[in-house]
């Protein structure tokens, strides 16, 4: 997997290492499912832009950072 790839993830195990908050915590308050969330920690799946919008709005957690492609959602959602 190239470095761009790892970003999000990366950034996503910072957040929540530093929020204190736990996985199942997490993935409660974006009403998903814990595999869902391991599997963006993992690089196996990327970060959805709406949840990347999400975690900005609960957390206030950088969405681009989250999701590299959200400028692209962005344009297309306008």
């Amino acid at each position: 997997m190239n470095k761009k790839a790892d970003e999000p993830k990366e950034y996503l195990k910072n957040c929540l290492r530093d929020s204190g908050m736990t996985q199942l915590q997490l993935a409660k308050d974006l009403e998903i499912k814990q595999p869902t969330l391991a599997a963006w920690l993992s690089g196996k799946r990327p970060i959805p832009p709406r949840q990347a919008i999400k975690m900005r709005r609960l957390y206030g957690w950088d969405d681009e950072a989250l999701c590299p492609d959200l400028v692209e959602y962005r344009a297309v959602d306008d």
